[in-house]
């Protein structure tokens, strides 16, 4: 009679098994994810130099690249990841997800955290690319000498000799595509950090990649909650634009609140009293601010780029509250635009402006044919290009082959040449 094997040796032969091919599995992803690296680094090589240690597959659901190093060709600091990881609710998803991606299908749930992002500013050279710098409120550096927001070259003013951030973004799919769930946060050691909650309405009835791209040109925004959290960026700013004008961090506040509201009229915006006092309690007491945003119907994702900030603000329901305290309706008024940008030295001049524009009325834009274009110039216009898009800006210069609109970006003014030939429409304001 043939004798069967002991328990103990079939648990044994079992757990070796499962241990080769976790083995196995760890191999073929990890590889697969270096060699989608060594790709990268061949495309980025013109710019900058890549490179990345140890990378893992985690039990907890995470596939991890650490000490992850990018060294710009232009500037000596260099950038640098603490860690880079894909991360599902568990072993096993992350592994569905990777066949889901394969397969040409989003998975329904995933994240992507990114810690201990290091961005050198002092004696890198990257202070000498003076770019736009903001934790996201808007004008948040208002009346600090000229400026509406920060730049990179301000940072050192402030004590910030390098940008120290953690990012996450988290996803999940309801229905099978139908709606998605998104989470984006980051927090920026010793300045602020921010946290976007939304839900979205996609309406598609699959994963499929090339479905859920086509659907997510018909997105439809269902709600936002933003958090902001003053991690100390107000403290500094409030300090170094004291010192930039050579007053008290109070006499700034002042400024500031004023600046700031005006600085909403570039729109054709005006907040409403309780808003202001809402600021006017977190510039004073800077700790957090909470928004809910809900539009009246279901908003399409376009609408953001498409809509003037008036037109946008018209369609959506918003509410506040600042340092955890009573949640406040927020209003604005629509009021015609104004013509240039409020500085210091120009808030006294649109003093008297400003008080001519007390009647509040509502945007209307007219369109003007094309051979018309050219009397316009100096005035603010709105533009829909062949691609369907939608920009305003001020028309500074017309010539045979573009219109060149002044653009406000994140951190100022730009001009932009717009080709006649991909231009459909023409509008000014009236």
């Amino acid at each position: 009679m043939r004798r069967k094997p002991p328990l103990l040796k079939i648990v044994f032969v079992i757990l070796v098994l499962a241990a080769v091919a976790v083995a196995a599995l760890h191999f073929h992803i990890t590889r697969q994810v270096e060699n989608e690296l060594v790709a990268l680094a061949s495309q980025v090589a013109p710019v900058g130099s890549l490179e990345w240690g140890s990378i893992q597959l985690h039990p907890s659901g995470q596939l991890r690249v650490r000490d992850i190093g990018f060294q710009p060709h232009m500037v000596a600091g260099e950038v640098r990841i603490g860690q880079l990881a894909f991360t599902a609710p568990n072993l096993i998803e992350l592994l569905q997800a990777t066949r889901e991606f394969d397969n040409g299908r989003l998975p329904e749930a995933l994240g992507l955290s990114i810690r201990s992002l290091q961005i050198p500013i002092r004696d890198s050279g990257m202070e000498r690319l003076d770019v736009p710098f903001s934790t996201g409120l808007p004008f948040e550096a208002a009346g600090c000498a000229g400026r509406e927001a920060l730049r990179i070259t301000d940072l050192p003013h402030m004590e910030v000799w390098n940008l120290m951030s953690d990012i996450t973004v988290d996803y999940r799919l309801l229905n099978n595509g139908e709606r998605m769930t998104l989470r984006v946060g980051s927090h920026t050691q010793y300045l602020a950090g921010l946290t976007l909650d939304a839900r979205l309405h996609l309406g598609s009835a699959s994963r499929d990649l090339d479905l859920l791209a086509r659907a997510w040109a018909m997105a439809r925004l269902e709600s936002v909650e933003a958090t902001y959290v003053n991690l100390g960026l107000r403290n500094r700013l409030d300090r170094f634009c004291a010192g930039e004008l050579g007053v008290s961090v109070d006499q700034f506040h002042e400024r500031h609140i004023e600046a700031w509201n005006a600085s909403w009229g570039q729109y054709g915006l005006a907040p409403s009293e309780e808003i202001v006092n809402a600021y006017r309690q977190f510039v004073s007491d800077p700790q957090d601010i909470e928004l809910e945003l809900t539009p009246q119907q279901r908003l399409p994702l376009t609408a953001f780029t498409r809509l003037e900030r008036g037109e946008l603000l018209e369609q959506l329901d918003l509410s506040l509250r600042v340092n955890q305290g009573t949640q406040t309706a927020a209003t604005f008024d629509v009021v015609p635009v104004r013509a240039r940008m409020m500085t210091d030295e120009t808030a006294e001049e649109t003093e008297e402006e400003s008080e001519q524009e007390e009647s509040v009325r509502r945007i209307q834009w007219v369109e003007i044919p094309m051979a018309e274009v050219s009397r316009h110039q100096g005035q603010r216009i709105r533009i829909t290009t062949s691609a369907g898009n939608r920009v305003s800006g001020e028309l500074t210069e017309v010539d045979a082959e573009h219109l060149h609109v002044r653009i406000r970006g994140v951190g100022g003014f730009y001009v932009r040449p717009f080709s006649r030939a991909q231009v459909t429409t023409v509008e000014i304001r009236r």
